[in-house]
Formats: structure tokens, C-alpha cells, sequence
């Protein structure tokens, strides 16, 4: 008989995809797909081949944003490295603590007033890491914050992996139907989320809500795919492909080690 955990988590779902002009190339028809810390990018856009993406996707590092009015130049500070830059709309160039630097393509301010900046600036200055995998057409974009969690989620302990592969967004990129969550609502009842990992592993598992399952696997590269939805209380409500069987380990935010239920 199974052993399955139960574990209550906060879910957290990202939007605000951006529009973007038809001038200008937008996710997911772009050539790539960019993930910045497992996050994936939806409203990134191509210039000249140059990626751009949004100041906000890097929200999670709590950038500091303040805006001059004067001249429409935008600073910004990154407390975790230190950095400090300025950008204006339309401009080449930035100042990076004082020097200026020259940019691949101009600064771009969309009709909705959201910022972009090449890719490969940003992470320059920023310390972060980027790999570019052309056979997926992805670009994997991990910050300081995200360096220092994919290093733990890899190699941590069986309950601290756990903890980050829930902390993990999820992605559809890939899954039946697009890259947007799917349709499938959940159709029952409660407030818990109950989650289920295979007994010895961290890096895939199966999430129940409300009758609602869901299928995640973790790649090698800290990105969680959404693999398999299905709705137990509904006929013919699935997509993706279900997981084979597997002996779940018992879990719980509590303890550090697998637990198992007497009697079960």
C-alpha cells in the first residue's frame, strides 16, 4: 500500500504578460525561451537578435527602483551585489556605478510603461550566470539568489531539495495546449494541498488539490515542468502523460526525515 505525505504550501501563481508592439518579436514566438531562476519569460522581446527582457523579472532579487522625472532616466539598485545603474528610454548606453558602458541595443519603454534591457547586460552586471542550451532553444539565467538555491536544491539534503522544489514555479512550456496553465480547474472541495514525492527523491512529484492532480519533474536544470493535469472527479478531464506508479515517501514541513504512518 502506498505511503503518501501530506504537505500544506502556499502556492503563488506570476502573471502580466506584457503586450508588445508588432514591430517587435514576443514569447512565445521568439526563437528562444528564457527561464530567470525557474521563472519562465513570457514577455521577453527580440531585437536585432539581442534578447531584451523586463527590470521586473527581476523582481525576486528586490531590486530598488526609483525614477528621475527630470530627465526620464531610470536608477536602479541591487542590494545584493551592490551595483548601482542608470538607464534612459531609447538610450545606448548606461552608467554602471559611476562609468558608462555601452549597451547592444537601446533601452526600450513599451506603451504600458514597462522597461527592457538587453539580456546579456543585465547579467553581466548583475553576477548572474547564463547558459544557452540551442538544441532546446532556452537560455537558463540564474542570479546570486538563484546560484546559491539551484547549488542547494542539486545537493542539499532529501528535506531541504524538497522544500525548494516546492518553492520552484512551475512552468507549462512544453505541456499540451501552449505555454499558459492549462484550462483544467480544480472541481472539489478543501483548502489543503496535499503532495506526494517518490520515497529516496526531491526532483519530481504529484500535487493534489481539491481533486485536481498534477505532475511536476525537476531537469537538470532546476526548471519544474508541468508533465500531467487531471481532474479525479470528472471523466476524460486529463492532459500530458500520467507517471507510472511510484511508492510514495511520507513527508511532512515538520520533520526533517521520512516518517512512516503506523499501520500503513
Amino acid at each position: 500500500m502506498r505511503k503518501w505525505m501530506v504537505l500544506v504550501v502556499a502556492l503563488f501563481t506570476l502573471t502580466g504578460i506584457v503586450s508588445i508592439g508588432s514591430s517587435y518579436a514576443s514569447a512565445p514566438n521568439t526563437p528562444v525561451h528564457v527561464f530567470i531562476d525557474g521563472l519562465h519569460q513570457k514577455d521577453i522581446i527580440m531585437v536585432d537578435n539581442y534578447v531584451l527582457i523586463p527590470l521586473r523579472a527581476y523582481a525576486p532579487n528586490r531590486l530598488e527602483f526609483t525614477f528621475r522625472y527630470t530627465d526620464q532616466t531610470i536608477e536602479v539598485l541591487d542590494p545584493v551585489s551592490d551595483k548601482h545603474f542608470a538607464i534612459k528610454n531609447g538610450e545606448r548606453k548606461a552608467l554602471v556605478d559611476g562609468e558608462e558602458v555601452e549597451l547592444k541595443t537601446p533601452v526600450m519603454v513599451n506603451e504600458t510603461g514597462h522597461t527592457y534591457v538587453p539580456l546579456s547586460f543585465f547579467a553581466e552586471y548583475m553576477d548572474a550566470d547564463v547558459q544557452y542550451k540551442p538544441s532546446e532553444k532556452r537560455v537558463i539565467v540564474r542570479t546570486l539568489r538563484g546560484k546559491d538555491r539551484y547549488h542547494k536544491l542539486m545537493t542539499g539534503s532529501l528535506f531541504l531539495s524538497r522544500t525548494l522544489a516546492l518553492e520552484l514555479p512551475q512552468t507549462y512550456y512544453g505541456f499540451p495546449g501552449g505555454y499558459n496553465r492549462p484550462s483544467i480547474k480544480p472541481s472539489g472541495t478543501g483548502s489543503k494541498l496535499h503532495v506526494y514525492f517518490p520515497r529516496g527523491e526531491a526532483l519530481r512529484y504529484v500535487m493534489e488539490y481539491k481533486g485536481l492532480l498534477t505532475y511536476v519533474e525537476i531537469n537538470e536544470d532546476g526548471l519544474a515542468f508541468v508533465k500531467w493535469v487531471k481532474d479525479t472527479l470528472k471523466d476524460d478531464v486529463e492532459l500530458g502523460e500520467q507517471p507510472a506508479p511510484f511508492e510514495a515517501s511520507i513527508y511532512d514541513s515538520k520533520f526533517r526525515d521520512e516518517v512512516r504512518i503506523p499501520g500503513k
